[in-house]
């Protein structure tokens, strides 16, 4: 909930500044206008974000008739479901921040390694 909100909120700042220099790249390699680039890239952004956070909402429900047998951790009662709703939000969590490492740094890199220079 607030975690993952104030999350949201610096990725989201962070995101616009990669997407910008990423829709200049992404036109330079295909050769269309930046206009286009920005919209074909906003498109697989927004489909692809709203795809996942669906799938993650609905997760939970998917997963309600586990929640009547119970698990004992730590001294403690736990739903299995919720259990199993943790250890994967966990996990997507472990690779969403592994992935971070694969992003490539575009600070400097508006333009393709192969293009010419003037």
């Amino acid at each position: 909930g607030t975690v993952g909100g104030f999350a949201a909120g610096f990725l989201w700042a962070a995101q616009g500044t990669y997407f910008a220099l990423s829709a200049r790249r992404h036109a330079l390699q295909m050769d269309i206008e930046p206009a286009e680039a920005n919209a074909e890239l906003a498109s697989a952004f927004a489909s692809t974000f709203l795809s996942l956070e669906l799938c993650l909402k609905a997760l939970p429900i998917g997963l309600l008739p586990l929640s009547h047998k119970m698990v004992h951790v730590l001294g403690h009662d736990v739903s299995s479901s919720n259990l199993l709703i943790g250890a994967l939000y966990s996990l997507l969590a472990l690779s969403a921040a592994a992935g971070l490492t694969r992003v490539s740094d575009l600070s400097d890199a508006a333009k393709p390694e192969d293009a010419e220079a003037p």
